[in-house]
């Protein structure tokens, strides 16, 4: 039997690329920011507690348990809003890049990731 001898399949074409641009920037972790406010609130609980003679009527651990109740939530919103804050003024220091998709589709065209990512990822860093 012959071959047709038609060599190998021709690739499918590939669409052209596109091109965009997609801004970058800096964003703060809001959970990292809410425990900060929540241990402040805690903190200047215990330091108004301490400061303010106690009365006869309610004990230290009493007046603790109040004061934390109303600064631990005050202490969050005050996290929060510094976070907001902060993000406000990062987003103006975000810059833009340019992209270029080629259309081949996936994140990685055929190659292992891990084997072509010079740097350690965070998982790496330990």
């Amino acid at each position: 039997m012959s071959e047709s001898g038609a060599g190998p399949a021709p690739e499918p074409a590939r669409p052209a690329p596109r091109r965009g641009e997609v801004r970058v920037r800096r964003a703060p972790r809001y959970s990292r920011f809410l425990v900060v406010g929540a241990f402040a609130g805690v903190l200047a609980a215990l330091v108004l507690t301490s400061t303010f003679p106690i009365s006869e009527d309610f004990g230290f651990g009493p007046t603790f348990v109040v004061l934390t109740l109303f600064l631990v939530p005050a202490g969050m919103v005050l996290g929060t809003v510094v976070a907001l804050v902060l993000d406000r003024s990062l987003s103006r220091r975000g810059r833009t890049l340019g992209i270029e998709d080629d259309g081949a589709g996936g994140d990685d065209a055929g190659g292992d990731a891990a084997s072509d990512d010079p740097q350690p990822g965070p998982a790496d860093r330990r």
